[in-house]
């Protein structure tokens, strides 16, 4: 269920957003309904918190805002809305971009098991909004009330091949977000949609440590700009890609969006029984799915990126 707060209704899938004080609960609210004009408005006259501390928040409302001054909003029917700013000098890009993300998109939902049925708007930010005081530059996504939403560079639109990888990545996440109804954890988010991207399932071995799943938890939300944030990230991202790669190598692809879909269908009876002995809507998801729980995914993961067979890439 949504949590509430003073009216403005946040969807626990939203993550990454820190809990909004008093003043900025509108500017938050505005934003999630994408009326840019309007968090913009409000953030400004808001501030940015003691310390700063909604800067960042105000830099993500600051590139869409910019983006949605300046660049085309379009109904392409169906599910799919594009956004991007036209540059000068270049051929008509919406047909390619509309290809692109409807093949990718395609692909996720074919290799997955999913089925269509929510909006998604692709915004391909302002150029200007990839700077490093901008986060999630690379691409995020972000569960909004009239659509749910993906942000990527601009920059990735001369980049074909990375940017097919992006919008598997982050649509991977509105489906994770749809199918499990915002009950998947950020670190299974993450595991998923590096599969989907098909990203490296790279090996474990550098890692300075490898973290259970409330560490793996708390990596992703570190500060990337400080060094020892940005290693904690990158390391986490790489874990969740030996997760994913192990359980993809359990079943496939559908069988890790089955995993999604266990996460809604428990009777009253079970729910009860769950919050009776504080078992994680992921363990028991995992267990039903796969046969084996939430530790046993972890320490299973880790010995398979321990293997002596560096070409084996299932378990």
């Amino acid at each position: 269920m949504p949590r509430v707060w003073a009216g403005a209704v946040f969807s626990p899938g939203r993550f990454g957003i820190v809990h909004p004080s008093l003043p900025w609960r509108e500017v938050m609210e505005a934003y999630y309904w994408d009326n840019l004009l309007v968090a913009m408005d409000l953030a400004q006259e808001s501030g940015m918190g003691l310390n700063g501390a909604y800067l960042g928040v105000f830099r993500t409302i600051e590139a869409e805002h910019a983006t949605r001054e300046e660049g085309l909003l379009l109904d392409r029917g169906d599910w799919l809305l594009l956004e991007y700013v036209p540059q000068e000098g270049a051929d008509d890009e919406l047909p390619w971009i509309e290809s692109v993300v409807r093949e990718e998109c395609g692909r996720v939902t074919d290799e997955f098991g999913h089925s269509l049925g929510h909006s998604v708007l692709f915004t391909f930010l302002h150029p200007d909004g990839d700077v490093p005081y901008v986060p999630g530059r690379e691409g995020y996504f972000v569960d909004k009330y009239p659509f749910d939403k993906v942000c990527l560079p601009s920059s990735l639109l001369r980049r074909p091949d990375e940017l097919r990888g992006a919008v598997r990545h982050e649509f991977a996440h509105a489906m994770a977000l749809n199918r499990s109804l915002g009950q998947c954890p950020l670190w299974l988010h993450e595991a998923v949609a590096m599969v989907a991207q098909d990203g490296p399932r790279r090996r474990a071995r550098r890692l300075a440590q490898w973290r259970g799943p409330v560490e793996l938890e708390a990596a992703f939300r570190k500060d990337r700009e400080t060094p020892d944030g940005s290693v904690a990230v990158r390391e986490a991202y790489t874990q969740a890609a030996v997760l994913g790669g192990y359980l993809d190598g359990q079943g496939g692809r559908r069988k890790l969006g089955s995993l999604m879909d266990a996460f809604t269908d428990n009777g009253l009876l079970q729910s009860l029984w769950m919050q009776a002995v504080s078992q994680r809507p992921e363990d028991e998801a995992l267990k039903q799915v796969y046969g084996f729980g939430l530790n046993d995914l972890f320490a299973r993961a880790y010995e398979w990126s321990q293997s002596d067979d560096p070409t084996s890439e299932s378990p």
